[in-house]
């Protein structure tokens, strides 16, 4: 797979940190290239890198004036999955622990995934459309 072609699965699913490393390590050092294949950001995710990156990351966030959007968030237990309005996968997890939701599994949803709603479709973007992070519904398994 092409950097290219990351950065707009990145994009799609609105990962802010894989779209600003990309942009980073393309537009503003020019090491990388659109062209080139994701193998090549392996060495930037290498622990010995990490708080450098970081740093790195956060000043050109902010010079940029990158910020995160929200994401929905499904958290799963072996009975019952609640969906949850979230800026990260760590907030999604303090958001159902603060409502006592245990969970063994947390996994970020794709916006345009569509659910029956009264009668109608609507997607996860609908739902969470206008709301602020926390708990959008569940049900029971």
């Amino acid at each position: 797979m092409s950097i290219k072609e990351l950065f707009e699965h990145a994009i799609d699913q609105q990962y802010t940190d894989l779209q600003a490393l990309i942009m980073f390590l393309v537009f503003e050092k020019k090491v990388l290239d659109m062209s080139d294949d994701t193998n090549e950001l392996d060495i930037y995710f290498l622990e010995k890198h990490n708080k450098r990156m970081n740093q790195e990351l956060m000043a050109y966030k902010n010079k940029m004036g990158i910020e995160y959007g929200n994401h929905v968030f499904s958290v799963s237990n072996n009975n019952e999955t609640i969906f949850v309005l979230a800026n990260s996968f760590d907030q999604a997890k303090l958001i159902a622990s603060r409502h006592y939701v245990k969970y063994n599994e947390v996994i970020a949803c794709d916006m345009d995934t569509e659910m029956e709603y009264k009668e109608s479709i609507i997607t996860l973007r609908d739902v969470a459309k206008g709301k602020e992070n926390g708990i959008l519904g569940g049900y029971k398994h």
